[in-house]
């Protein structure tokens, strides 16, 4: 005679009843054959645990899929927004190449000028944007370079103190100089304006791309990982120590006193 051991176990794992029940229901149901004698309670054991496994791999996956979706939006998102301002850019490149010789140098003057207001130190900014503006005025070119969107002179006075702190470091060096505090020394002019117009020739200066956002996928952590770091991060209370009571002399009891 055939029993519904015989077939229950493939009828399971197929997810006729059991997957669609839930696993509480499937335990249920799982208990009441083993009372029935249908099955032995290691089938009944058996059939939980692969049912289990199942759901498990069903979660795991709607887990992983949920996420691929969540950075795929992102990632659009993150596009978008660098398309934005990719355009932006292309948009001021684009109004720069219609100016006309002296739109461009009246353009370039007021740039440097608006962004060196922004600056402190007022005579070693005012004397590089004097340097600056200049070569715009004699230099239709250089002037193009100025105009450049991801171009300003706050930048371009960062760029100098890194190439001064670097100027610094090799004269030290090479004058054997230990450094043990603040370390002084006169740049010249003439090197700051060069840097100064380093700077804008310069395309892949670093100040002008700290800034810059990169994408940075996230990776999938399965549900099953998050619940073991879960449980690993939780640390045992420690048991409470019992307290010594002190012995008590024979004939002595415990006395309180209270203050009326």
């Amino acid at each position: 005679m055939t029993t519904i051991a015989d077939g229950l176990k493939d009828v399971f794992l197929a997810g006729v009843g059991a997957m669609a029940l839930g696993a509480e229901k499937t335990q249920e149901l799982v208990e009441q054959l083993i009372a029935k004698g249908e099955i032995t309670v290691e089938q009944g054991k058996e059939i939980n645990s692969e049912v289990l496994k199942r759901a498990q791999a069903k979660a795991q996956q709607a887990g992983r899929q949920a996420h691929e979706a969540a950075e795929a939006k992102r990632k659009a998102e993150w596009d978008a927004k660098q398309a934005e301002k990719k355009a932006a850019r292309q948009a001021a490149l684009d109004r720069i190449g219609k100016m006309n010789r002296n739109e461009l140098l009246k353009a370039s003057v007021e740039r440097v000028a608006a962004d060196t207001e922004r600056l402190t130190r007022r005579n070693m900014k005012e004397a590089v944007a004097e340097h600056v503006q200049a070569k715009c005025r004699e230099d239709a070119s250089f002037a193009m370079l100025v105009m450049a969107p991801e171009k300003s002179m706050i930048r371009c006075f960062r760029y100098i103190s890194r190439q001064a702190q670097k100027y610094a470091e090799q004269e030290m060096k090479d004058n054997g100089i230990e450094r043990t505090g603040v370390y002084g020394l006169d740049v010249p002019d003439g090197l700051c304006f060069q840097w100064a117009e380093d700077y804008f020739r310069d395309e892949n200066a670093e100040e002008d791309h700290k800034d810059d956002e990169k994408f940075v996928p996230k990776p999938y952590v399965s549900t099953n990982r998050k619940a073991a770091k879960s449980k690993t991060d939780k640390k045992p209370s420690p048991a409470a120590k019992p307290k010594a009571e002190k012995p008590k002399a024979p004939g002595m009891e415990q006395l309180t006193l209270g203050v009326m």
